[in-house]
């Protein structure tokens, strides 16, 4: 409901901007809050993605970009991000390409 994404938009935002503030489990519990309020909020989805990469966990950072772009197939960022995790940690150039290609796509039209 519209209620519920404003909510959570602005919950997210001032997560998002107290960032540098918060400990990196602070965070993350920040996070996992927003996806548990509302599993198909797409910016914390991403940021999850993000984070399960940092912590170096290949396989759940492939699943929350490839989930990401599930709920928003047209989310420039996260077809970026993924491009280059494919790139870097999979080794898939042809399938990281396709990636930024779609994302290109996405400015030139």
């Amino acid at each position: 409901n519209v209620r519920q994404a404003i909510t959570m938009k602005a919950y997210y935002s001032s997560m998002h901007s107290r960032r540098a503030h918060v400990t990196a489990d602070g965070y993350v519990c920040n996070v996992r809050q927003a996806i548990k309020m509302n599993p198909n909020y797409v910016p914390a989805l991403l940021e999850y993605a993000r984070f399960q990469l940092a912590k170096k966990d290949l396989k759940m950072a492939d699943y929350y970009f490839q989930h990401t772009l599930k709920k928003d197939p047209s989310n420039g960022e996260a077809m970026l991000a993924y491009a280059q995790f494919l790139r870097q940690h999979r080794k898939d150039a042809p399938g990281a390409l396709a990636m930024y290609r779609k994302a290109a796509e996405l400015y030139i039209i």
